[in-house]
């Protein structure tokens, strides 16, 4: 007759430790005494609990890295994987309004506009006659 394993306190915390800390299920289960087999049937939450805390460990060291300044790199890199900037290489593509095409204006196009416009109406007011009580509203157009 086999000996059943007995789960303590003690081997759940050893095997959430050394899972985190990527020791191989094969040498985890030697240090138990026991098969690869009855580490997963007993210990298959220590076994996940170990990984996510690595995984947890080395993302919050990432963050750390990321935001102190130091690390350009990581401060990127961490930035592309959440989407706020895009990756190298990949394409952003542009458009208008409704998916049409983009409506570029430079300075000086609105400059000039702006120019026109001011002397439609300097032009305006010179056609009314002063003294008159006329006044016409100005339409903005032609």
């Amino acid at each position: 007759m086999t000996k059943q394993h007995e789960v303590t306190k003690a081997n759940q915390n050893a095997v959430v430790m050394l899972a985190m800390t990527k020791v191989p299920q094969k040498e985890i289960a030697a240090l138990l005494e026991i098969n690869q087999d009855t580490l997963r049937k007993y210990y298959r939450k220590e076994l996940d609990e170990g990984k996510t805390r690595l995984v947890a460990t080395v993302y919050g060291k990432w963050v750390e890295m990321a935001q102190d300044g130091k690390h350009p790199q990581q401060t990127e890199r961490f930035l592309e994987v959440h989407g706020a900037i895009p990756e190298k290489g990949s394409k952003i593509e542009l458009t208008g309004a409704n998916g049409g095409p983009l409506q570029i204006e430079s300075i000086q196009m609105m400059r000039a506009e702006l120019i026109a416009q001011f002397e439609e109406i300097e032009k305006r007011k010179d056609a009314i006659p002063i003294g008159t009580g006329e006044s016409q509203p100005y339409s903005g157009s032609n």
